[in-house]
């Protein structure tokens, strides 16, 4: 038979898009990510006339701003040579969050994505309801337009935002899986809300509880699936130096032992950050014995005007490089760019070091900061820099006078910084393949509504279930398993969220032992799958006491195991419906629907763990009369109508959820 030419260019098309598809993987090829901070790009045109003005801000905050379109410019150039696949933001894109420089950065973003990479940012403390946006005429500034967090969200749309798979409700944090395997937890932790109030942005960071709660479940629903999730946010995550949080207060997240210790301990190993203008990474070891590894960038603005090169290899390994900004296209009087942005660092911080020093938390007098100076100066300049080496004697000298009267903290400060631990500040690895244990899942569990006495029938496959999971939004909030191409085979009865849990019993198995959630198929005949329709559920969890099952659903009430699921042949077994005792909360917590068989409770439209009049009135009474894929749909046959409320919500009506909280 012959075969004609359009056949086989179809058939080679599809063959090549399918080797793409699978090559778009973690583990499937090596990806290359650059990372940038602090550009605190600040646009020409608000430079109207150079002045005193100008030079009064240049005074109190040492950048290189007057150069700042040129370094930009070089740095765009540098990123789009590397052609890398991905290219994180961590804050302070802006000056004092201009609208005009976010408009630009956007721009120099486009060109980035036109050239093939994918571009994510986060906020930093000087991009947001800025009152120091201003531009500079003179002796004079004159405020310019900044931007709210909406229009942050609009401006930087294209590079996180709209490609997340799910968003905070409470920050601008998001997380995205720009290739399959890899997430990028975007988290914002800036305090912009308040900055009009204050007259001045500010500087500190930290999380809100409900915004800490939102990332933990993104890093659950991460790790247990298996996949790797990097951190991005602007405020260093844990102290990179002895007394860190003490004396530089706003540069280190709030409650950071804290805060770090719950996110790796969850499985996040690395997060990208910047805000102190340092190239360096430091590991934090938990208490529980986890580590997390805090790699902060530098400034392009502050010498060494540092970007970060990273590939993350088929075996999961993180390598971590750096380059330096060597060329701009600016007058710098014949000196090579990295001596000139040094030469300006050395004259500019000296007086912006007594100024810091007389003003709290130090308040020393203006002759003990003069004295100091010098070796602040040298330390900063060297930490910096990275790798930072050995002091000079002159400031060995300086240290040691402040130990002896009463400047320890201060020296102990500086003496972290000299000290700086392993990892090398520039180039080093990280592991980022899951260290948990594989677990399979084998469970059974039957919906009331649409069982029919042995089985459950299939009435929504394949003309209503939708191809996107449906647990995105409240009360789930879940992240994972976006999308599928197709309903995998006619035996699928309706999508459902599966949930583990650690403990050491089924009452001590709260919300706060979640250890991974997934979303998966229930068969007519009970089975719980993969989205593939026929393997098992796999979990990436190492137990630590007992396990334990929850199945959610959109319009039944939510189940958890009575009893910890049982590993025989490598695979937790359970089964919910051979008798009451199977489900937490027996017979409260779950119905028989048929002689011997106990089923999920059907009527819960709202979602919000009992079946009560909500879910009548709006949700039944709202639906009623139309088909497809419905909440008051409690029966699942694709109709709302009197069926649904009579026979399920009304027969179920202020029966409750046991699953703990």
């Amino acid at each position: 038979m012959k075969i004609s030419t359009a056949f086989k260019t179809a058939l080679i098309t599809g063959v090549l898009m399918n080797f793409c598809t699978l090559m778009a993987q973690v583990g499937f090829q090596n990806i290359k990510l650059c990372v940038i901070s602090d550009v605190h790009y600040f646009d020409t045109s608000l430079l109207i006339s150079d002045g005193p003005a100008f030079e009064e801000y240049l005074n109190s905050d040492r950048k290189l701003l007057r150069e700042s379109y040129a370094i930009t410019e070089s740095l765009i150039d540098s990123l789009i040579s590397e052609q890398p696949d991905i290219v994180l933001v961590s804050g302070d894109i802006t000056k004092d969050g201009e609208s005009v420089c976010h408009q630009k950065m956007a721009d120099y973003f486009s060109e980035l994505e036109a050239a093939g990479s994918q571009v994510f940012v986060c906020p930093g403390n000087h991009d947001i309801n800025n009152p120091m946006a201003v531009a500079f005429d003179g002796d004079y500034t004159i405020p310019v337009p900044t931007v709210n967090p909406v229009q942050f969200k609009t401006l930087y749309s294209d590079y996180g935002f709209l490609e997340a798979i799910a968003t905070d409700t409470a920050s601008l944090s998001y997380v995205a899986e720009p290739i399959q395997g890899l997430q990028i937890l975007s988290m914002d932790v800036c305090r912009y809300d308040s900055n009009f109030i204050n007259n001045y942005p500010q500087t500190s960071g930290g999380f809100k509880p409900q915004v800490l709660d939102w990332i933990k479940d993104r890093i659950v629903d991460a790790c247990g699936q298996g996949k790797i999730i990097i951190g991005l946010m602007h405020h260093n995550f844990v102290e990179h130096f002895t007394n860190q949080k003490m004396i530089f207060t706003e540069y280190v997240v709030d409650d950071w032992e804290n805060v770090s210790s719950q996110l790796s301990d969850l499985g996040m190993k690395i997060v990208f950050t910047g805000h102190f203008h340092a190239q360096d990474i430091v590991s934090y070891l938990t208490g529980s014995g986890k580590s997390i590894l805090d790699v902060e960038t530098g400034s392009v603005v502050t010498w060494p005007s540092p970007y970060r090169i990273c590939t993350l290899g088929t075996d999961s390994v993180l390598t971590l490089t750096g380059k330096r900004i060597e060329n701009i296209n600016f007058d710098t009087g014949g000196v090579p760019f990295q001596e000139y942005a040094l030469n300006d660092l050395e004259t500019g911080l000296p007086p912006i070091i007594i100024s810091l020093l007389m003003g709290p938390p130090y308040n020393v007098s203006q002759g003990v900061a003069e004295y100091i100076e010098p070796a602040f100066t040298e330390t900063m300049i060297a930490h910096y820099n990275g790798n930072e080496g050995d002091p000079s004697s002159n400031t060995q000298w300086i240290m040691f006078w402040m130990w002896l009267f009463g400047y320890d903290y201060i020296a102990d400060a500086m003496d972290g910084i000299w000290n700086d631990a392993s990892p090398d500040d520039w180039n080093t690895t990280i592991d980022l393949s899951p260290t948990e244990t594989r677990l399979m899942l084998d469970l059974t569990a039957f919906l009331e509504g649409p069982f029919d006495g042995s089985e459950m029938a299939t009435d929504l496959n394949p003309g209503y279930l939708p191809l996107i999971q449906p647990y995105s939004g409240e009360p789930w909030a879940y992240s994972g398993s976006k999308d599928i191409g197709s309903i995998p085979n006619t035996e699928v009865v309706d999508w459902i969220l599966v949930e583990i849990r650690d403990a050491a019993s089924a009452g001590q198995a709260t919300g706060a032992t979640v250890s991974g959630r997934q979303c998966a198929f229930l068969l007519n005949n009970g089975s719980v799958v993969a989205l593939d329709g026929t393997s098992h559920l796999r979990f990436f969890h190492t137990v630590g006491q007992q396990l334990f099952a929850v199945i959610h659903h959109r319009n039944h009430l939510g189940i958890m195991s009575g009893n910890p699921l049982t590993l025989t042949g490598g695979i937790y077994h359970y089964n919910f419906s051979s008798n009451s005792a199977q489900v937490y909360g027996g017979a409260a917590g779950t119905k028989e629907i048929a002689n011997g068989i106990w089923g999920m409770i059907a009527g819960d439209g709202d979602a919000g763990g009992i079946v009560d009049m909500e879910d009548k009135n709006p949700v039944w009474n709202s639906q009623s009369g139309f088909p497809g894929y419905l909440s008051g749909d409690y029966n699942m046959d694709g109709n709302t109508n009197n069926a649904d409320k009579n026979d399920k919500w009304l027969s179920n009506l202020n029966s409750s959820s046991q699953v703990p909280d």
